[in-house]
């Protein structure tokens, strides 16, 4: 990756996510979860930085669906059930949400909880750190499989995101 050609719309920081929440004072449009995949390194970082997400912005949870308790369970618990949120799905490992606020969040509750109930029927597979046996693993991919996660149209996806960002609407 040549970082020098992102670096006008992408700051790097070495550090660990609670570090940098200790001193982040800015507002956010985009904020990407990755790294600890535990239950508690994932719910902290969320509500680390959720307070500093703008309306309009997008939050995305890498791994999502690999089998891993933190972000599945994030994703679920502080994003899909949230009335902060509204536009959300997942493109292969990634779930993703727009924070838009209650009001706009509102008409997106029925899609949020028809992910959600497919999402969190994967959540036993993977908590507590269990390894699943042959037949549970089996149902564990039978169920991943429901989940709809395949590639996204970018230019609908944009027109869905673009009429929830206030300074980008006329763009």
């Amino acid at each position: 990756l040549d970082t020098n050609s992102i670096r006008h719309i992408v700051e790097f920081h070495q550090m660990t996510s609670q570090e940098l929440a200790a001193t982040w004072n800015r507002p956010l449009r985009m904020l990407w979860i990755d790294g600890d995949h535990t239950y508690a390194g994932a719910m902290s970082d969320i509500e680390s930085f959720s307070r500093h997400l703008s309306i309009g912005s997008i939050v995305a949870l890498h791994d999502v669906l690999h089998g891993h308790e933190g972000p599945i369970r994030a994703f679920c618990e502080r994003v899909l059930l949230s009335d902060a949120f509204g536009p959300c799905g997942v493109c292969g490992s990634i779930g993703w949400a727009q924070r838009v606020g209650k009001p706009v969040a509102e008409k997106y509750t029925s899609r949020k909880l028809r992910l959600y109930s497919k999402l969190s029927r994967l959540v036993p597979f993977v908590a507590f750190n269990r390894s699943p046996s042959r037949s549970g693993r089996s149902v564990y991919m039978l169920l991943r499989s429901l989940v709809p996660h395949g590639e996204v149209n970018p230019t609908l996806w944009q027109n869905e995101i673009k009429q929830n960002m206030p300074d980008m609407r006329s763009s």
